[in-house]
């Protein structure tokens, strides 16, 4: 999905009613692959990066989305959680074998599954529709025990979008991070000035129209950078 203010203003307003301990990164981009762009850059994190696999640390240097959905795509085809999947939507597949691999596809949740397994880490993914007393669906990442987190630091991912069927959400996907963690350089992922302003213009502004709750949270974070 392409990225747009608005899209990135209601990821904001999501994030400071229902987690105000964190904020936007960078901006994500990529159309079809915002899902892939955003798992790319958490994985540039100093909690995650050192101890990457070489395979996958070469995706996060070349900022290379599509390689990162064709592998997990893969792994998908070959794991315990494709038959789970069939079982629940027949066309899931064929969906593998094809239309997965094109980057202009949006991914949807069959996809974050995968990808919490094959990294082997669990995310966390949130939206404005969820509470403050839940604000993240947890994706667990541990292949030996799928209801079960794998433990250590999660990826960490805002969505905007809904959901049409079985694992299918469509919308835009968004690296976020803890409000004290440094926002890490993106080498080669083009952004433009403009596009940069937008975050900062975002992570220091105030919505007085939100509800009681996020005036409240406001006045307890006098900045978000």
């Amino acid at each position: 999905s392409d990225v747009c203010s608005s899209d990135l203003d209601a990821i904001h307003q999501g994030l400071q009613i229902n987690c105000p301990e964190y904020k936007l990164d960078h901006i994500t981009g990529g159309t079809g692959n915002c899902l892939f762009v955003a798992v790319l850059q958490q994985l540039k994190r100093q909690s995650f990066y050192p101890s990457l696999d070489p395979a996958v640390k070469a995706m996060v240097d070349e900022m290379a989305p599509t390689k990162l959905r064709i592998a997990v795509a893969d792994s998908i085809l070959e794991s315990p959680l494709m038959e789970e999947m069939v079982r629940m939507s027949a066309s899931t597949w064929d969906f593998f074998r094809t239309d997965a691999r094109n980057p202009t596809v949006d991914a949807d949740e069959r996809f974050i599954h995968g990808v919490a397994l094959f990294l082997q880490k669990d995310i966390k993914l949130t939206s404005p529709s969820h509470s403050e007393d839940h604000p993240f669906q947890i994706f667990n990442g541990n292949p030996a025990d799928r209801n079960q987190p794998i433990g250590g630091p999660s990826i960490l991912i805002g969505h905007l979008g809904w959901e049409t069927s079985y694992g299918k959400k469509t919308g835009h996907y968004q690296s976020i991070l803890p409000i004290e963690e440094p926002l890490v350089p993106l080498n080669g992922n083009r952004r433009t000035l403009f596009q940069e302003n937008q975050v900062a213009q975002l992570q220091s502004s105030r919505f007085p129209s939100l509800d009681r709750k996020s005036t409240r949270l406001n006045s307890s974070h006098s900045s978000v950078s």
